[in-house]
Parts: C-alpha cells; sequence; structure tokens
C-alpha cells in the first residue's frame, strides 16, 4: 500500500505544470541592477541603484522556508551596481561594478555567511569594469566581458580562492559585450545576449566547457535580441528571460534551452511588469526572480518563486516512454531505481540543485540499479538518463539527514 501511494504520489509530481508564485517583496529599497547569489538555503541580493537613483552596497538574504527578508553585513567597498557573482565553497564573491563616482572597480570581495562579514580577495588584474557575468565551477569562479568608460571586452578571468590569484582563459566569442546573460552548467557555464557602447544587441548563446579549456558556439536565444536579461539553470534546462531590445522594449517572457541537446523552447512568463535589471538565485530546484526597473522607469521590489513544471524542469518523457519508480524517496541509506523498460545502451546523470554532475552511471540491459546513500550528500538530486543522445527518462531524489 505504501509503494502504491508513493507512486501516485510521483505520478501526480511528475507531471504537475510549473508556476510562479509571488513572494514577500524585497525588504531593502526598491532597486535595479544589483548583484545576487545563493549559498545554502539561502538566496542574497545586495547593491544596485535605488529609487532614488542612488548606489547601495547593502545586503540581504532570503529564507524561502519563512518566506521572509533579514538585513545582513554591508558590503565593504563602495557603494555600486552592475557587479559580478560567484560561488565557491560556500563563500559568495562579489567582483567589479561601478561606483557613484563613475569609477569602474576591479575588487573583489568575499563574503562569509557563517560570520556575516566580508573580506577583500586578490582584485581583477585587468581593466575596471561592469556588467560582467561571474559563474562558479569546479572549485574555480569565472569572470566573463564587461565593459568601461571607452570600451567593452571579452576576456574570461579565472579565480582560484586556493591561492587567491586570477588566471586568463581563452577569450569570449562573438563580439565584446556587457550585461549579458549566463548561468553554470553541468560542463562550465552558458552565456549570451547582452550589447555593446555602439548599441548593439546580440542574440548568441555560448558554453564554456571548463574541462576542454574551451568555447562550444550553441543555437542563438530564439527571441528578440537583449540586454540586462537574468538566467538561472534547474536541470536538465537553463532559463533566461526578462530584459530590453534596442527598440526599448522591455520583456517579462522566459525561455528554457535544454543542456544536453541545446534546443531552445518557450517557458513560461513570469507575472508582473515587465522589466530589466531583475536579480534571480536558485535553491532547492527553485528559481526566485525579483526587483529591477520597468518601462515607466519604476524600479521595482516585488519576488516570485519558478517551480519547474516537472521535478526537472521537463514537460513530459522523451522517446522511449521511459519512467523511472524509485523506492524509498526521500532516502538516507539507498533507494532502488526500477525503469518502466528495459535501457539498453545509456547513461544515468545525477546532478545537484547548482547544476553540478555529481554521479554518472553507464546503463546496458538493465531494469533497476540502486544508488547508496553514501556517495551523495543529504540534499536535492536531478536524474536524466539519456540514450542515443537523448534525454529518455527523468526524476527527482531526495538524500535525507542521517536518521
Amino acid at each position: 500500500m505504501r509503494l502504491l501511494s508513493f507512486l501516485l504520489f510521483f505520478h501526480h509530481f511528475a507531471f504537475a505544470q510549473g508556476a510562479w508564485t509571488a513572494k514577500a517583496p524585497f525588504a531593502g529599497m526598491n532597486r535595479d541592477d544589483g548583484v545576487s547569489f545563493s549559498i545554502g538555503q539561502f538566496g542574497y541580493l545586495g547593491t544596485g541603484m535605488d529609487a532614488g537613483f542612488g548606489l547601495t552596497k547593502d545586503f540581504w538574504r532570503y529564507d524561502p522556508a519563512t518566506n521572509s527578508w533579514s538585513q545582513v553585513a554591508d558590503l565593504i567597498g563602495t557603494k555600486r551596481q552592475y557587479s559580478a557573482s560567484f560561488v565557491l565553497n560556500s563563500t559568495g564573491y562579489v567582483v567589479t561594478g561601478i561606483d557613484e563616482n563613475g569609477v569602474y572597480q576591479t575588487d573583489n570581495w568575499a563574503y562569509d555567511p557563517i560570520l556575516n562579514s566580508w573580506s577583500p580577495r586578490s582584485p581583477l588584474p585587468a581593466a575596471g569594469r561592469s556588467g560582467a557575468r561571474g559563474f562558479s565551477h569546479s572549485g574555480n569562479g569565472f569572470l566573463v566581458s564587461g565593459r568601461n568608460q571607452t570600451s567593452c571586452f571579452d576576456d574570461l578571468w579565472i579565480y582560484n580562492p586556493t591561492s587567491d590569484s586570477w588566471t586568463q582563459g581563452p577569450n569570449l566569442p562573438g563580439l565584446p559585450r556587457f550585461v549579458a546573460a549566463g548561468f553554470n552548467s553541468p560542463n562550465g557555464f552558458h552565456i549570451g545576449t547582452g550589447r555593446d557602447i555602439a548599441g548593439n544587441y546580440f542574440d548568441d548563446w555560448v558554453e564554456f566547457d571548463v574541462s576542454a579549456n574551451q568555447w562550444n558556439i550553441l543555437n542563438n536565444f530564439p527571441s528578440i535580441s537583449r540586454s540586462h536579461a537574468i538566467a538561472f539553470s534547474i536541470p536538465p534546462y537553463g532559463y533566461i528571460g526578462t530584459g530590453i531590445s534596442s527598440a526599448n522594449n522591455y520583456f517579462r517572457d522566459f525561455y528554457r534551452i535544454d543542456l544536453l541537446t541545446g534546443n531552445w523552447t518557450t517557458a513560461t512568463a513570469m507575472p508582473g511588469n515587465s522589466r530589466k535589471g531583475a536579480a534571480t538565485f536558485v535553491i532547492s530546484s527553485k528559481a526566485y526572480v525579483g526587483i529591477g526597473i520597468d518601462s515607466s522607469n519604476f524600479r521595482l521590489n516585488d519576488f516570485y518563486e519558478f517551480e519547474p513544471d516537472t521535478a526537472t524542469g521537463m514537460n513530459d518523457v522523451v522517446s522511449m516512454n521511459t519512467t523511472i519508480f524509485s523506492y524509498p524517496n526521500p532516502f538516507y541509506e539507498k533507494t532502488e531505481l526500477l525503469f518502466s523498460n528495459e535501457i539498453e545502451n545509456g547513461s544515468l546523470i545525477l546532478y545537484n540543485a547548482k547544476g553540478s554532475k555529481v554521479l554518472e552511471i553507464n546503463i546496458e540491459n538493465k531494469t533497476k540499479i540502486n544508488i547508496t546513500g553514501d556517495e551523495l550528500s543529504t540534499g536535492i538530486y536531478f536524474l536524466c538518463i539519456s540514450s542515443n543522445n537523448k534525454i529518455i527518462a527523468t526524476s527527482k531524489l531526495i538524500r535525507l539527514e542521517k536518521p
């Protein structure tokens, strides 16, 4: 009876439609062009331009469990907007930006959420900039693109937190730009769209493969070229939305890219006003999007939660109509995965909530496999089974703390 109840629950969960839900508005002053990141079960948001056209350096923490914001330590550096961020070893980093005197910054600040304190790190060894984008993968931080008063950039810089040092990587393909959009991916990170100083807006999309140390050209973003969009990943998809076009049109639409195939499809548009300069972070497979500025130049403080249309962000199962039943789930010691039909030649990949691949298993002529808890940390995981370069089944696993 317990198994039947679980299977009925799984079927309902796996095919539920995705939704945006209004959450507590940002508790600081209305603003746009702030910087955001998530550490553990909390989201962080700070800096940006407020409703009085002043720059800020206050920071706030969002707790989805209580749907509430609380203020944390201000950034030590100058007030600013258009900074970049990445998270390494449960430490948030805020890098570069433009301050209230119009100075383009190179500084690098590390936030410790346990001590609630900021400390300086090695600055970017290149031109100061704003509108760059930051990413994290394989224990390193990555900073791409940006602008200063006279130029846009296409350079890539890699930060090693152990040595507190930067090295330069291969330049971003295409034209230099700023205020592009991007997200972490299993292989590295995606980046695209944005604009240059001359007013050219872009729709190209690329991925940096960290292990290969190379850029791969992907299918172009499928809608109007834009800048000031936001993006996030919830495997097996990445999402991009909002922003502004060269015709000064503001957006609230969203699109998603399949991280395995590179194909784009339409996603659910967010509620509220069309906007640019929004902020986003992902916590436990849900994205949180808010703030920004709308077409009437009104700075916003609303915030929304996005849950994909299944546990893994997929509309339905592809190709072989394969279904995965897992029991027990949630689990601690081990869980058994049962497949509705035999997998002849495929692979099972497990991603954590931040989009990093944590486990890969080859599957040949099997209808079930076991996953043991000692292979995983406590948390939520997204499971994809692929065969012949197509996702044929997806599921969600939850590994519990020791009882």
